[in-house]
């Protein structure tokens, strides 16, 4: 009887293992809001990047692809630095969920900071602010055109 309660604890906490765990190493940046880390993919939390095939339009209207810039001023951002994320689960496509740095520079505040990222399914009164001003100021995205990353994604059904 203990063997069989001792299994069905650890069958109710293993899918919470990642909670909390933080892991370290280089990162591989796959778009503006994907990582991975010590083998691990891990979606940032409380924004949302444009996707690698997603098209903006800049001040004077001339179309670019805006997934693929995102992407590399992120691997720019990070360069060869270490990178420390604290993880929170996972979504519904199995990607870690996390905060991610590098030094002290949250780089999901840093992307919507500077207008590279929006916020997503927030209530981060920092990342909002940060948002706000990324728009007012006209940085990055918000300086020409562009549809929200999840407005995009729902356009062309299984995007992550």
């Amino acid at each position: 009887m203990c063997r069989y309660l001792f299994l069905g604890f650890w069958l109710v906490l293993a899918p919470m293992s990642a909670y909390g765990q933080s892991i370290s190493g280089q990162a591989e940046v796959i778009d503006g809001d994907t990582l991975i880390v010590a083998g691990e993919r891990i979606r940032l939390m409380g924004i949302d990047a444009p996707e690698r095939k997603q098209i903006c339009w800049d001040l004077v209207q001339q179309s670019y692809r805006c997934g693929e810039w995102v992407t590399v001023q992120l691997q720019r951002g990070i360069g060869h630095s270490r990178v420390i994320c604290e993880l929170h689960g996972k979504d519904r496509y199995g990607r870690h969920l996390g905060r991610c740095r590098v030094g002290e520079h949250d780089l999901g505040f840093w992307l919507v900071q500077q207008g590279l990222a929006v916020t997503y399914r927030t209530e981060d009164r920092e990342l909002l602010a940060a948002e706000r001003d990324a728009r007012r100021q006209r940085r990055g995205l918000w300086s020409g055109a562009f549809q929200q990353p999840s407005i995009w994604r729902k356009s062309r059904p299984g995007q992550p």
